[in-house]
């Protein structure tokens, strides 16, 4: 007895420094197979003092800001293209697990945390960041790492300014819209957008749905009165049509075109980490609720606003891919077995492989 006791006690006296051995062995084999394309502060590890403002400057939702959320070993923030190629490379190589963010705007973190419990490491865009402005074809190229921010130095040079034209709107340029929409003051210059700062930060929950059929007027009463109840979940609907309805759903992965109405974005938002359980749950009661009036079979999601309620690899069926991509799920997982039969490229909601 007095043995088992003593291997279990040198077991879990091992378990800690196992598993700083083998972040601190990530961190320096992935940085030394980077070595030829090396560039001054752009590789950092823990043990750096702005790790930690590197990996929260584009955490926008608080959730996953907490101490106890998953960290990555390491963070690359490459500065054109060879460099990104080369990161991934030497990650499969190495059987390191990645995750890419560029503007961190995935709505469950998932790209710079995890919940699969693998070690990784973050190849973070922001540096990438150049605008190219086309005025013969009226065209703009952005690199992935380029938020509004960068985009502001060029709208006096390229493009006129975007006003509504309604009675009952204001009329603003389309920067001007951006600090709107992002709840700046007007007495605030658009040049705060330069400090690569989000306006404000919160915890939050956001579901979407998109809509086919017109409400009725009693399925709108039932919303408000649910809505009324609760107060604290936000509905916003964004109308499609046009151009979208005319390209074919299979044409690229995003299929929601011509018939819907509009999309739907839940979202719920706190600042009280204790408060969490409770707006959630309020938020997906009315998700439930409208569940009648929107679309079916499947209940399209929206990518862009990422949902792990609505399933994830390893823990659900692939139903979740159907949501998001519809029948174009099928191809996405074609072409998935054919160029990454491994499942390099995998997090929580990944392409998965066909069986």
């Amino acid at each position: 007895m007095s043995s088992s006791r003593f291997v279990l006690f040198l077991l879990l006296s091992l378990a800690p420094f196992s598993f700083s051995h083998q972040k601190a062995q990530i961190q320096e084999t992935f940085h030394e197979c980077l070595s030829n394309i090396q560039t001054p502060n752009t590789f950092f590890t823990p043990n750096d003092t702005n790790f930690t403002q590197i990996l929260k400057s584009r955490a926008i939702n608080l959730k996953f800001r907490t101490p106890s959320t998953p960290k990555p070993d390491a963070i690359f923030t490459p500065l054109n293209e060879t460099h990104i190629q080369t990161a991934v490379i030497c990650a499969k190589k190495l059987g390191i697990h990645l995750r890419t963010r560029s503007g961190g705007h995935d709505y469950e973190g998932l790209s710079y945390t995890s919940v699969m419990g693998r070690p990784f490491v973050v190849i973070d865009l922001s540096k990438m960041q150049d605008v190219n402005v086309d005025l013969a074809d009226n065209s703009v190229w952005a690199e992935t790492g380029a938020t509004i921010d960068r985009l502001v130095q060029i709208m006096n040079t390229g493009f006129p300014e975007l006003g509504l034209k309604k009675e009952d709107c204001f009329e603003m340029s389309w920067i001007e819209s951006v600090m709107h929409i992002m709840e700046y003051p007007k007495i605030v210059p658009p040049s705060v957008l330069l400090e690569r700062k989000p306006s404000f930060l919160n915890y939050f929950k956001a579901k979407s749905d998109f809509v086919r059929e017109v409400i009725p007027e009693s399925g709108l009463e039932g919303m408000w009165k649910i809505m009324l109840e609760y107060g604290s979940p936000l509905m916003i609907w964004n109308p499609y049509g046009g151009i979208m309805s005319k390209i074919p759903e299979s044409s690229i992965p995003f299929p929601h075109r011509n018939g819907v109405l509009f999309k739907v974005q839940y979202v719920s938002a706190w600042m009280d980490p204790a408060m969490e359980d409770k707006h959630v749950s309020e938020i997906r009661k009315v998700y439930d609720y409208m569940t009648t009036y929107v679309t079916k079979s499947p209940r399209e999601a929206y990518v862009n606003y990422r949902d792990l309620d609505i399933g994830m690899n390893g823990k659900s069926d692939d139903s979740w891919g159907f949501k998001y991509f519809k029948d174009n799920f099928h191809t996405l997982r074609k072409i998935k077995t054919k160029f990454d039969y491994s499942n390099f490229f995998s997090h929580e909601q990944s392409i998965p492989l066909i069986d």
